[in-house]
This record gives C-alpha cells, sequence and structure tokens, in this order.
C-alpha cells in the first residue's frame, strides 16, 4: 500500500448528528469482517498492532478515537453509555448494518457499552485486557500509578486534568518515558524491549494528548464511578482475553466479568500482563471473526 493511500486511511474523519466531528482509522482487509476496535486510555485510532495490517486474517478493523481524542471532537455531555450512539453512527455512515466490536483497556469497558446498547447490531464483543466496573479491592490490586489515578478519580477528580496534563505533555515531548516500565510485570517489559511492538505505541502516544488531557481524565472519572448499565444486562455473545500478571486491571477484574456476563467466553494467559494483545492479535482476531 502506497503511503498516501495508507495516510488516508489512517485519518478519516465523518460528521454526527449533532455537529461533532469524529475520527477514525482503518487497518487490514477493506472487505472483510467489520471489527470496530476502542484504544485504551491514553490512546488513539493510531495504536496501530502490527498484524492490523494482515488481510490474510480477513478483518476490516476501523479504529475510531473517542470524543477529545485525536480527531474526534469533545463532547461534555459523554458517559461510557452514551459512546454506544456514536459507534451507530459510525457504523451507518459506513454502511454496516452488523459488526464486531472489541476494545482493550480503557477500550473494554466501551465494547461492552456497545454490547449492552445495540444488541440488534453487534454480533459479538471482545475485552482484551479490560477494566470492569471498580471498587476498593480492585484498586488496591493496581500498580501504583493506576491505584492513585481511581482513588483521586473517587475522591478528587479535580486533580486528574493537571495530572493528566503533565502526563500528557511528556508523551509529547519523551514518549519513550512515559510507560511507567518498573511498574510493569516482567512480560510487559519484554514486549516493550521489542522495538517493533514499542514502536506501534510510541506513534500512539503523542496523538492520545492531541487536544490535551481533559478527556482522557474525564474518561479515568468514567471509569471509576457507575457506567449507566449492568454486566449481567448484556445479551451479545463477550470473548473475554486477560494476562494474569497484569497490573493496569488486575485479573479479578476480568474473573468478576466472566462471573457477570450471561455468555462470556475467557481465555487467561497466567504468565502474560498488560500488553499481550500487541503479539496475540492473529489469535484474538480469529476468535472474534464471524
Amino acid at each position: 500500500m502506497a503511503r498516501t493511500e495508507q495516510d488516508a486511511r489512517r485519518n478519516q474523519t465523518v460528521k454526527l448528528k449533532d455537529g461533532r466531528t469524529l475520527g477514525y482509522a482503518e487497518y487490514g482487509d477493506p472487505s472483510g469482517t467489520p471489527l470496530i476496535f476502542f484504544h485504551g486510555t491514553p490512546g488513539s485510532r493510531l495504536m496501530a498492532v502490527p498484524e492490523w495490517d494482515d488481510t490474510s486474517l480477513g478483518i476490516r478493523l476501523i479504529a475510531p478515537d473517542r470524543p477529545g481524542i485525536g480527531l474526534s471532537d469533545y463532547n461534555p455531555k459523554r458517559t461510557i453509555l452514551n459512546w454506544s450512539d456514536d459507534v451507530r453512527e459510525l457504523a451507518d455512515e459506513l454502511s454496516l448494518d452488523r459488526f464486531v466490536v472489541a476494545g482493550v483497556s480503557g477500550g473494554g469497558p466501551h465494547s461492552l457499552a456497545c454490547a449492552y446498547a445495540l444488541p440488534d447490531r453487534v454480533l459479538r464483543a471482545g475485552v482484551i485486557s479490560g477494566a470492569a466496573p471498580m471498587d476498593a479491592q480492585t484498586i488496591k490490586q493496581m500498580h501504583t500509578a493506576n491505584r492513585i489515578t481511581f482513588t483521586l478519580a473517587q475522591r478528587a477528580p479535580f486533580v486528574l486534568r493537571p495530572l493528566f496534563g503533565l502526563m500528557g505533555w511528556i508523551a509529547k515531548k519523551k514518549p519513550d518515558a512515559n510507560f511507567g516500565e518498573k511498574q510493569l510485570p516482567p512480560a510487559d517489559r519484554e514486549i516493550l524491549h521489542d522495538a517493533v511492538l514499542k514502536a506501534a505505541l510510541l506513534q500512539d502516544a503523542p496523538e492520545s494528548y492531541r487536544q490535551g488531557a481533559r478527556a482522557i481524565a474525564d474518561e479515568a472519572i468514567l471509569f471509576a464511578n457507575p457506567w449507566g448499565f449492568e454486566l449481567e444486562d448484556i445479551r451479545v455473545p463477550v470473548f473475554l482475553w486477560h494476562g494474569g500478571q497484569d497490573l493496569n486491571a488486575p485479573l479479578q477484574m476480568a474473573k468478576d466479568m466472566e462471573h457477570r456476563i450471561p455468555d462470556c467466553t475467557a481465555t487467561y494467559f497466567p504468565d502474560e500482563g498488560h500488553l499481550y494483545f500487541l503479539r496475540r492479535w492473529p489469535e484474538i482476531g480469529r476468535a472474534l471473526k464471524v
């Protein structure tokens, strides 16, 4: 694929009914199974896993920026649940009647929101290293940075914008320093030493903060408070993957989701951390494909 064509696929926009712009990127096979993929927090449409462009997988991967991130306009009224409204409009614009959704890390709750709100459109949903509704016990199991972040999200949310503002400045000026590598389990540190896989994260880091930090701070607050729906009410098949050594989203979160979601197929990687999806995308993609 020519560079100009690739750039065009990575930087697309649609206009939503309320006047906001929604940015998105496309990867993979244009005629494959449509899979709308939700990036992590922080993250953006440019979180390009190397195998996403492997057309042999038969997946048309569509990665939208959430409001206030990348190319998507900020939405001060946004919730985890009403993200499904943006996804419905995006699917309509792309003439997608039925589609798969999946999300990694902070994208996981947004995948579940679409599964709950769009059962007539969503064929199946994937949650990869995903966050679950939080309580004090699961927050205590996180690494230090996340533990502080989500405790503040519940007790002093006004602190988060300047905190993430600093992180955004680092992401733009020196993205290599923004991973908090010392807090990660050995499996994640090994992935960050892989030049190809790390490059996929490095190109994403500055775009996450393109518009500043307010949208990312908003998401942290949304995750740490009620989501607006119950996992027990999801009627779409959910496929869940989680690493046993994950300190970003502790294993107990995945176990809770598996127990609460009526139709949930869970796969656990006991020796993996949070970033295994960078290496395991082909098997995850094949499981999600219909």
